[in-house]
This record gives C-alpha cells, sequence and structure tokens, in this order.
C-alpha cells in the first residue's frame, strides 16, 4: 500500500510506533463527533489495538498525509464481527466487517477516510468477500457517500429526568427485587422466559459485585400480586444514564408502568438520563415519545445502524 501518485494521502499496514498518534486521532475525532474523548483512549481504542489486533494484521490500515504520520485508521475483520458464533454461516463466509475507522479532525475533508476504505475494498476482493458490513451510532452519512446501504436501524430512545418531576408508577408499588422474588415469578413465564430471568438477574448481581457497571432490579406488585419486573443498567463509562436491559410484564398494560418506576428508582439516584432500545414488548415508540422520550444521541447510547456493501 502506497501513495497514489501526486496525492498527499499514503495507505500503509499499522506499526506499533503508530499506536499513540492513532489514539490521539481516535480521541480527537470522538471528540468532535459526540463530545467524549475518554471513552476512546481509556475504553475502546488502546485495550483493543492492545489486545484484540495483530499488528501484523493486514485488516488493519493506517494513513499518513503529507509528512503528517498516523493520521487515520481502519481496523477490518473477516466475518460478520458484531454477531460472532450467531451470525449466518453466509455472513461468516461471505462478508467483511468494517470494525473501527477513525481519522483526526484537523485531516477531514481531504479524501483520507475514503481511501482507507477503498484500500480495506481491495484486500476484501482480493479474499473473495462478497459483501461489507458496518455499523456506526454517527457516521451513517458518511458510510452512504461511499456506496453503503442501511440496512437495519437499532434505535435507542433516552428521557432526561433531571430537572423533571418523577413521580412512582400510579397502580403499581415498587421495590427492589429480592432472591426470593424469584421462585413466585416462574408461576407466570415460560420455561425460556424465566431462564432469561435468572441469568439477567445473576449478571446483576455479579456486577454489583465485582463489576465496573451497577445494576438495578425491581419488582412491581399490584393487591399483592407480581406484576412483573424491570432490570436497569448504569455503566462506568456513562454513570449518568441508566439503561433498561430486562422488562418482563405479566399484563401488557404493566410494562409501561414497571419502567416508571425504573425512571423513578433512576431520578431518585441523581440519574440524567434513563435510555432504552426498541423495540420494547407491549410499549409503543409513539407512547414514549408521547412522554418526552427522544432518540438518544449520547456519547455511550445513541441509535445504531447497520449498513452494508456489495463488493
Amino acid at each position: 500500500m502506497t501513495a497514489r501518485k501526486d496525492s498527499p494521502v499514503r495507505i500503509r499496514g499499522f506499526q506499533l510506533a503508530d499506536m499513540v498518534d492513532l489514539a490521539k486521532a481516535a480521541s480527537q475525532g470522538f471528540l468532535e463527533m459526540c463530545g467524549r474523548h475518554d471513552f476512546v483512549t481509556n475504553r475502546a481504542v488502546v485495550p483493543y489495538l492492545t489486545g484484540s489486533v495483530d499488528p501484523a494484521d493486514d485488516w488493519f490500515i493506517v494513513a499518513d498525509y503529507e509528512d503528517a504520520r498516523a493520521v487515520g485508521s481502519l481496523v477490518g475483520q473477516a466475518g460478520n464481527f458484531w454477531m460472532g458464533a450467531s451470525a449466518s454461516e453466509a455472513d461468516n463466509r461471505n462478508c467483511v466487517s468494517l470494525v473501527w475507522a477513525s481519522v483526526h479532525p484537523d485531516y477531514w475533508g481531504k479524501g483520507i477516510g475514503g481511501r482507507l476504505i477503498e484500500a480495506f475494498e481491495e484486500k476484501a476482493r482480493k479474499g473473495k468477500f462478497t459483501t461489507e458490513i458496518v455499523r456506526t451510532y454517527f457516521a451513517q452519512t458518511f458510510y452512504e457517500m461511499y456506496g453503503f446501504t442501511r440496512v437495519e436501524t437499532f434505535k435507542a430512545l433516552a428521557l432526561e429526568i433531571v430537572g423533571r418531576g418523577v413521580a412512582p408508577p400510579p397502580k403499581l408499588e415498587i421495590r427492589p427485587l429480592l432472591l426470593d422474588d424469584l421462585p413466585p415469578l416462574a408461576n407466570h413465564m415460560t420455561e425460556n422466559a424465566y431462564g432469561e430471568l435468572l441469568v439477567s438477574f445473576f449478571h446483576e448481581r455479579k456486577l454489583n459485585a465485582f463489576g465496573p457497571e451497577r445494576g438495578e432490579t425491581i419488582i412491581g406488585r399490584l393487591d399483592g400480586s407480581i406484576a412483573g419486573v424491570a432490570f436497569g443498567l448504569t455503566s462506568s463509562e456513562y454513570p449518568d444514564l441508566l439503561t433498561l436491559t430486562y422488562l418482563f410484564a405479566r399484563e401488557p398494560e404493566f410494562a409501561l408502568e414497571l419502567l416508571q418506576g425504573l425512571v423513578y428508582l433512576g431520578s431518585l439516584d441523581g440519574r440524567r438520563w434513563v435510555g432504552v432500545n426498541l423495540p420494547l414488548q407491549d410499549i409503543d415508540e409513539s407512547e414514549l415519545m408521547n412522554l418526552g422520550w427522544k432518540e438518544a444521541q449520547l456519547p455511550t447510547f445513541a441509535t445504531l445502524y447497520e449498513l452494508r456493501k456489495d463488493l
């Protein structure tokens, strides 16, 4: 990989000496897009590059511009990176994933991102891959410029609760979910659903005891009977956000009240936002929008787009 004739952009493979420059470029790029540089340098780029990428891997591509080294990079992987073992055989055989791409903001608009994609696609075609996949929160319009088509949208909504009067749900009594509450729930759930509940519950307890994240669990009761449960997770990457991770309602009309209970808990704990990923069973997007929820554009929580391109 070399520079084109009369082009100031030079595409080459990664070298370990590029690490600091690439971390700076990625950090500044992420800062420009959504206002958080520490997420990239501390939680994403450096751990990923140092722990998951072989420096000799041809899927790790770097861009220089004139005399400036390592102003952009792209990391790819054969197969469907996001689906992993659950991806279809066809995806893992025919697809290549564009996992990470970043260009320092000082060099935006100079064609560097496009050159990185071209080099990546050239290698993919040589490897007989037929489809390219990328998932992105903020750069979907950029990828569409280079021939990608949006195929799926994973919508996320957030409710800002600072400065908002938040009341407990009007019908349900809400309290923390205890271990002894689990067996009675089995009577109201299928075996598979109960298994998912147990996994979520014990994962939350493990995070509270050993992990950097903190979980919240609530149970809703109506006239002494169980109405449902809801779990939320606060990430150490963005502690102002409480995200719904599990919801079970015995009756559809209880679902929104259980979510309201989680919002209420978030307000008591001083959270700024509560987030949900759509779709939610028994809760329509329009219901939430009418209650003040908006499409999420937070640094670590936003609507996610999957785009694909035929090679």
